[in-house]
């Protein structure tokens, strides 16, 4: 009896349509991140076969980040694809620093997402998938991250935006770095809820071609070495475990997101003119506290802060002597306490700390400076 069960890659043209009707709006021009992976070269395939019907401009973007050998070879690849299909194409090159602290990995995904978000478009769209999510949770669970680090991708972002809330009186490229125009481009990822199997299948029923980064075989990065070692073995006896873990990160951005919501209440009555109303603080309970201290400082400076950085800056901040000058370094700006307030300034706008009679200077960046008035 010949087998009547439909193909799981066979709904992923539905799921990808009934995301473009909510999505994606007539004339709008959008630009792809193209690497030219399976992930990727299946979301050109959708979205060229997608384009007359839904009426939106197509445009693909690869970004070479001369890492690989064969990173010229890759980005040849996406510019024949494009050229086949009638996309415009561009290639561009990035220097990927690996010294800046932040690992290969992470420095390249900046230089990435740099380049992309400075892109003429209404909209760019990236081909992260379920397999993504879950490998992100993991891997945030593993460093130990808080609520907004386990949160899972959103299908649409507004890089940047964030809660909108009070603003400090500084240089705004303190807060992102970015412009208004960046800030507000929507990044949309139509296949978070796509499994890689399915996205394997879709290809090989279309006949389509990708390339393959040799550097996802290399098991000295964190994320290959949990995709190829530690998500096959779990499923060995929980078949389900990348969706369900992609589900949980779900949770966690609802949860993310009412934290934030919570943060923005509390600032209405603790926050004005961008400083913050340090008794108000004082008489929230230690966890509120914390949460609406961390959603400031991201506001005001855009400077993410450790849970523990958290803590001991609200702990100088509220139990300092009423005297004490409190300075901390938050890169090219500076928190500071005055008048029972805490407020942030622009670094070079804050008079450098004296020497205290105990002899306390020259402290680290992200220290407080405790002195006299």
């Amino acid at each position: 009896m010949e087998n009547s069960r439909k193909p799981r890659h066979a709904d992923l043209d539905a799921h990808f349509s009934a995301f473009l009707q909510q999505h994606f709006f007539p004339g709008q021009h959008v630009v792809l991140g193209l690497s030219g992976g399976l992930d990727s070269r299946v979301l050109l395939h959708l979205l060229a076969n997608a384009r007359q019907q839904m009426d939106f401009k197509l445009s693909a973007i690869h970004i070479n980040h001369r890492i690989s050998p064969n990173a010229d070879g890759w980005a040849n690849f996406c510019a024949e694809l494009c050229a086949n299909d009638g996309i415009p194409f561009q290639a561009v090159a990035v220097d990927v620093p690996r010294d800046s602290g932040l690992g290969l990995e992470a420095a390249a995904r900046e230089a990435r997402y740099r380049v992309l978000l400075a892109q003429d478009a209404d909209a760019i769209v990236l081909a992260h998938h379920q397999d993504d999510q879950a490998e992100t949770l993991l891997l945030q669970l593993l460093r130990g991250a808080g609520v907004k680090g386990l949160a899972a991708m959103p299908g649409v972002r507004y890089q940047g935006s964030g809660i909108k809330g009070p603003k400090a009186n500084i240089d705004p490229s303190l807060r992102t770095g970015k412009s208004r125009g960046e800030e507000e481009k929507p990044i949309l990822r139509p296949l978070l809820d796509v499994s890689r199997s399915v996205l394997f299948e879709y290809a090989k029923a279309h006949g389509l071609e990708w390339i393959e980064d040799e550097s996802n075989l290399d098991l000295a990065y964190d994320r290959n070495y949990l995709r190829s070692r530690i998500l096959p073995e779990l499923e060995q006896r929980f078949p389900a475990a990348r969706k369900t873990l992609a589900r949980s990160a779900s949770h966690l951005a609802e949860a993310a997101a009412l934290l934030e919501e919570v943060a923005r209440e509390d600032a209405v009555c603790a926050v004005s003119d961008g400083r913050l109303d340090l008794a108000m603080l004082k008489a929230m309970s230690a966890a509120r506290a914390t949460n609406l201290l961390r959603w400031w400082v991201a506001q005001q400076s855009g400077v993410p802060i450790s849970t523990a950085r958290l803590a001991d800056i609200r702990s100088q901040l509220l139990n300092a002597k009423p005297d004490a000058r409190i300075h901390i370094s938050l890169g090219m700006a500076v928190l500071c306490r005055r008048r029972g307030f805490a407020l942030i300034e622009r670094a070079g706008d804050v008079a450098p700390a004296r020497r205290s009679p105990e002899g306390a200077a020259g402290l680290e960046q992200g220290d407080a400076t405790h002195l006299p008035e």
